[in-house]
């Protein structure tokens, strides 16, 4: 028998996943806005995206910092 809401209807959302914790305890889930379903933000997602991006991008951490110095640079000379 497929999941079912409350009022016998299709669900308005996944079902949830009884094999994982629930989300408050672990990860932080953030909703974007009310008025939208189903689009959250997770911010733990969003920072190891880019850290694993950031590592392939430059392949070392000398060639990471450089990048950095650079950006730190130009942003001194453009805030003057």
């Amino acid at each position: 028998m497929p999941f079912m809401a409350r009022g016998g209807g299709p669900p308005r959302g996944s079902p949830p996943l009884w094999c994982l914790p629930p989300s408050g305890s672990f990860v932080a889930v953030l909703h974007t806005a009310s008025h939208e379903k189903g689009q959250i933000y997770i911010p733990v997602v969003n920072w190891s995206l880019a850290v694993v991006a950031a590592v392939l991008l430059f392949g070392s951490s000398d060639a990471l910092g450089g990048a950095y110095g650079i950006a730190v640079s130009m942003l001194m000379a453009v805030s003057l």
